[in-house]
């Protein structure tokens, strides 16, 4: 009996024992449980943005179009252009341009330090200056080009005067200040003052790859006056790109390479508010804005991976698209669907890979569209 009453005390412990480390087992699976929560509540929504970069959700969208490829010696990486609607010219910013039927300004006061051009923008004091004030070369029919020059030692802002229907330009400023470390896109508001945006925060090669690569949204938009002072406008934006405006130019529209465009209020003081956020189905580069509508044209490529080989192999095709946002008037605008989108280009071919600018002339009824590494770019029949 006294054996028995051994035999179970014995067998207790051990299921006391058993109990004991079993529950110090749940105890550290519930602590590791909750120590996960935080890195899950990170990783779970990042890989999703990541993923939705990729484009690899999204359908592409072809459509039909008759195009005139335009190609000369030396006209290759045209990565930004703007139409100058009341000439009906073009004015591209290219690895470089050649004579003929394209005519290459001859920019005087660029001789020794040369032209890296980006980003450009043109202002019309004829259209643009409601107060028709001459120009600093005194033709008040003069126009202003502003384009980002990445030179060998710093990236600034060439001011640039020109006069319509000649080949001949004059460098007037170069806009330079701390604030202006990676400029990409340049948008002018009168003949000397600008919005910029610097796409990314890093300007060592590290840096930039790795903001890119986890795309961190660290760029932003500076407003530079037209004493050279300069501010910080906005900040967190994911790749900072091509910039626009409306016709009163209160509005300022971004355009953020992880398919965004966000638009901002103009304050006052030339510091920006940000209004709303459209997301688009385009690694959003460039953007333009119908003169007559007030539409926004943004053009990209869709799929990531597509667009990285295309930057580097030449015989790569890529998707592209160009989207255009307009304010909504149907019937859900009273739910609050604020805009409306309609892909009015979709293409996969090489003349139109990787793709980075389109511009409307309603004039003409033509779509310009530019690419950022291949040669040539595209005049196509579109009727807005």
């Amino acid at each position: 009996m006294a054996s028995d009453k051994s035999k179970a005390k014995s067998a207790a412990k051990k299921n006391s024992s058993k109990a004991a480390k079993s529950g110090g087992g749940n105890v550290l699976l519930v602590a590791l449980a909750i120590a996960l929560i935080p890195v899950l509540a990170f990783v779970v929504p990042e890989a999703g943005r990541l993923y939705h970069l990729t484009g690899l959700s999204h359908t592409p969208t072809l459509t039909e179009q008759t195009c005139k490829h335009v190609t000369a010696d030396r006209l290759e990486g045209c990565e930004d252009l703007a139409i100058h609607h009341r000439s009906g010219r073009v004015f591209l910013s290219c690895g470089s341009v050649a004579t003929g039927k394209l005519d290459e300004l001859k920019i005087a006061g660029l001789e020794t330090v040369g032209l890296r051009s980006q980003g450009l923008g043109i202002w019309d004091p004829v259209v643009d200056d409601r107060s028709k004030k001459t120009s600093a070369a005194g033709d008040s029919d003069a126009i202003v080009i502003m384009v980002v020059n990445h030179r060998s030692n710093e990236s600034v802002i060439e001011i640039i005067e020109h006069q319509p229907g000649t080949t001949e330009a004059v460098l007037v400023e170069t806009a330079r200040h701390p604030l202006i470390q990676a400029p990409n896109g340049v948008l002018p508001v009168s003949a000397r003052s600008f919005y910029v945006s610097n796409d990314l925060y890093n300007t060592d090669s590290k840096g930039r790859m790795f903001e890119m690569l986890t795309a961190r949204e660290w760029g932003g938009v500076v407003f530079r006056s037209e004493d050279g002072e300069a501010v910080q406008a906005a900040n967190g934006i994911g790749f900072a790109n091509g910039l626009g405006t409306n016709y009163n130019r209160d509005l300022i529209y971004v355009a953020s390479s992880y398919k965004k465009v966000l638009v901002y209020e103009r304050r006052v003081d030339n510091v920006l508010s940000l209004r709303d956020q459209i997301d688009v189905p385009v690694l959003a580069d460039n953007l333009r804005v119908n003169p007559v509508d007030g539409s926004i044209l943004v053009a990209g490529n869709t799929r990531f991976l597509e667009f990285l080989k295309a930057m580097t192999d030449p015989t790569a095709r890529a998707h592209v698209e160009v989207v255009r946002i307009a304010n909504n008037t149907g019937s859900d605008a009273y739910y609050g669907v604020k805009y409306t989108q309609k892909t009015i280009f979709g293409d996969y071919s090489l003349e139109s890979t990787p793709l980075s600018t389109a511009d409307y002339s309603p004039q003409y009824n033509k779509l310009v569209l530019s690419t950022i590494v291949n040669p040539g770019f595209l005049v196509c029949d579109k009727t807005l």
